[in-house]
């Protein structure tokens, strides 16, 4: 367990393709390879959602190929963390990615604050922006929630080549609608990322 009474959230947050696995990945082999903490070494766990069918079961895998073991837990299920953890003391450090695919609820938020005061540090990466441009799951919960938040800005719109920072939906290659299913798991197939300028939202609300 973490030196301090209290574990510390960390959130790595940033649109499709801008390395949030990457970064969760380097840091979790830094730390299980590296890492001392109170003379002992760190022991890291890593979550994921079931629902990212993108990477092969019990793994996360980047964009860049990278991939590290991990433990899938449903989405509707978070409190089995707290099972595993309780079953396994000498965890030091908990790394969630995907996390927006996890509820925006209450009983989320409370997961996590159970699992920081157990001591355990806490990674979670994840998309803050669905399709539509709208505070995406527990993302919200979670940056409100984090002691540190590395906000990543390294993709590119595909359209003009700028900074992007918004995730694009494609159905037939085109913009999807905004009354389109909000959670479609895709890669580079059904999704692009935009700038402001460049993003496309059809029948959005005006207000």
């Amino acid at each position: 367990m973490s030196d301090r009474k209290h574990g510390q959230l960390t959130v790595v947050a940033g649109t499709m393709f801008s390395g949030k696995t990457d970064r969760l990945i380097d840091k979790a082999v830094k730390l299980g390879d590296y890492g001392k903490k109170g003379g002992r070494n760190n022991v890291v766990v890593v979550f994921k959602p079931t629902i990212d069918t993108r990477s092969p079961a019990g793994f996360i895998k980047s964009e860049t190929g990278k991939q590290l073991p991990c433990i899938d837990i449903a989405s509707d299920k978070p409190e089995n963390m707290i099972s595993y953890l309780k079953d396994h003391s000498d965890v030091t450090h908990v790394f969630i990615d995907e996390a927006q695919f996890f509820p925006q609820t209450k009983k989320f938020v409370r997961i996590i604050i159970y699992i920081l005061d157990m001591g355990v540090d806490v990674w979670a990466a994840g998309l803050p922006l669905d399709f539509r441009c709208e505070p995406f799951g527990a993302m919200p919960y979670l940056l409100a929630r984090a002691d540190i938040i590395i906000q990543l800005n390294e993709a590119h719109c595909n359209e003009c080549g700028e900074s992007g920072t918004f995730p694009q939906r494609l159905v037939n290659s085109k913009p999807a609608n905004y009354n389109d299913q909000l959670i479609v798991v895709g890669g580079k197939d059904s999704y692009e990322v935009r700038c402001r300028e460049c993003h496309e939202l059809p029948g959005k609300p005006t207000f």
